[in-house]
């Protein structure tokens, strides 16, 4: 009878998490489980806004309701389902022209990715393919320009989901140009 208790338990909250239209975990560098809050990633010293695993939040458009975006215990951000997505929230101090540089990973072709704050403001970008899974590469993506200082949301997510072949992500950092 406890195992039955348990299983209705879990398949309830399966359902539940199920019946939202966008599905999202932020996730905790130390033990990639899910946390309450949203971390605001706000400038290092050195102005640079550097996204990495520890802020990490993962979305999917999945019916389902559970992304599979994971942690590989490498400090990366893997996902190999096309309808995942991650984001983090951002704090921009000055407006302006920020570029922005991707650490990734993937020996496979057709990763291709979009950067982005909002439906207007998207970078399409291809990274370059790696040797291996632990052969990371840092490349320029392009740029990215605020009209105000503030929070924002910004997004990677696969360009082509009927194409995608996965990708680990390191970090993504902004850096303002102007």
């Amino acid at each position: 009878m406890k195992h039955a208790a348990r299983h209705s338990l879990t398949t309830l909250l399966l359902a539940l998490f199920a019946s939202a239209a966008v599905h999202s975990a932020p996730a905790n560098e130390k033990d990639n489980k899910t946390v309450k809050e949203v971390t605001v990633v706000s400038p290092d010293v050195d102005g640079a806004l550097v996204l990495s695993l520890n802020a990490v939040n993962f979305r999917t458009d999945a019916p389902e309701g559970t992304p599979k975006v994971m942690s590989n215990g490498q400090r990366t951000i893997a996902w190999s389902e096309p309808q995942d997505w991650i984001f983090w929230k951002i704090k921009i101090p000055a407006k302006g022209t920020y570029k922005v540089t991707v650490t990734h990973c993937s020996p496979r072709d057709g990763r291709e990715i979009l950067i982005g704050i909002s439906a207007e403001q998207t970078i399409a970008f291809n990274p370059k393919m790696s040797d291996s899974w632990g052969d990371a590469k840092t490349s320029e993506a392009g740029k990215l320009t605020f009209d105000k200082e503030g929070e924002f949301e910004l997004s990677i997510r696969p360009k082509d989901v009927k194409n995608w072949h996965g990708l680990d992500i390191y970090k993504v950092v902004l850096k303002k140009t102007e």
